[in-house]
């Protein structure tokens, strides 16, 4: 990207601008495709969302949850509920249902800070949805070539195999991952049949070239073992002798053996006598 390439900045005002373009449209248009149904199943108490993105900025309106919330930097061009550092999350642990990060990794200082900070707050089996740029995707390849304003201008996006690595790591499961934003960033490509075909296709046959994927993930729980405690001992398995404490077994008399293992005693045999 040469030095007169103009930096997307996702939280400014003309973000928001751009995104009332028909091809900022058209890029909301299909990360919803993706997004808004994996926060229709997103149930529980809590909703979080950190960092604003597109036309609507807040996209837990989708959310099933009971509170939802987002938490932005200041300037951002929606009204946040919370004002806050990106990585450093005024949230106590283990509290949030679902966290959403929609493409906030990818304009991240440090993106580690912010998947850490996401798993902790999240509680037990709690869902963790990330929407980001594909390193290797058509949009964020073009923008790295054209000059006209694309939202992938200014970003580091990470790749979901290294981010499912991270989860993994942080004790997370990787769900499942959906990939969007097939094609070329073209006006050319808008509606009709072409975009369909595009939006449909792309992720089954050529999902290494879509713009961008959805990951979803969830905070697993480690599991306890009981222990059951042994109320008496097991009737040994020697019989008619004992160890002693080098070990080694030793001789010990009749009555013992029978008293060990419950047969009748019997009368020890003498001369001139017969059974």
């Amino acid at each position: 990207m040469s030095e007169t390439t103009p930096v997307f900045t996702p939280t400014a005002a003309p973000a928001a601008t751009w995104f009332q373009s028909p091809l900022g449209a058209l890029l909301e248009r299909q990360e919803a495709g993706v997004l808004l149904p994996a926060l229709e199943g997103a149930v529980g108490l809590h909703a979080l969302q950190v960092g604003a993105w597109g036309a609507r900025g807040d996209w837990l309106a989708a959310c099933r949850a009971q509170r939802r919330t987002l938490l932005a930097a200041a300037g951002t061009h929606v009204g946040p509920h919370v004002v806050g550092e990106l990585d450093q999350w005024p949230v106590q642990s283990d509290m949030v249902d679902t966290v959403l990060l929609p493409h906030t990794l990818d304009f991240a200082a440090d993106p580690h800070a912010i998947v850490r900070e996401a798993v902790r707050v999240l509680v037990g089996e709690g869902q963790l949805l990330v929407l980001g740029f594909a390193p290797l995707g058509t949009w964020y390849q073009a923008g790295r070539l054209r000059r006209e304003p694309l939202p992938t201008q200014g970003a580091r996006p990470i790749g979901a195999r290294q981010l499912r690595d991270w989860l993994r790591v942080l004790g997370c499961e990787t769900v499942a991952v959906h990939h969007c934003v097939g094609g070329l960033p073209s006006a050319r490509l808008m509606g009709g049949r072409l975009e369909t075909l595009l939006a449909t296709a792309s992720p089954h046959y050529l999902p290494w070239a879509c713009g961008a994927y959805l990951l979803q993930a969830r905070k697993q729980v480690a599991s306890l073992t009981a222990i059951r405690l042994r109320w008496q001992r097991r009737p040994s398995l020697i019989r008619g002798s004992e160890m002693a404490s080098d070990g080694r077994p030793h001789a010990v008399s009749p009555q013992a053996s029978v008293a060990c293992s419950g047969e009748p005693a019997r009368a020890p045999k003498t001369a001139g006598t017969s059974e």
